[in-house]
C-alpha cells in the first residue's frame, strides 16, 4: 500500500482502523470526514464474529 502524504514539517501519526461494514455510522468527526466508522455496541446485542473491526498501533511519520 502506498500513500503519499506530501511534505511533512512536524511529526504526526497515522492509526489504520477498520470494519467489515456490517454495522457503521458516522465517526466521530462527523458524516462528512468519517461517514463508516464502527456503530456504537449496544449492550447484551454484542457479537465480535459478526461485527469484526480493529484499531492497528500508531505509524509515525517524522520528518527529515
Amino acid at each position: 500500500m502506498c500513500f503519499p502524504l506530501g511534505p511533512v514539517d512536524e511529526p504526526h501519526y497515522l492509526r489504520l482502523r477498520g470494519t467489515d461494514g456490517n454495522r457503521t455510522q458516522p465517526g466521530a468527526l462527523g458524516a462528512d470526514v468519517d461517514p463508516y466508522g464502527p456503530a456504537v455496541d449496544v449492550d447484551g446485542d454484542q457479537d465480535p464474529w459478526t461485527d469484526p473491526w480493529f484499531y492497528a498501533n500508531p505509524i509515525w511519520v517524522l520528518p527529515r
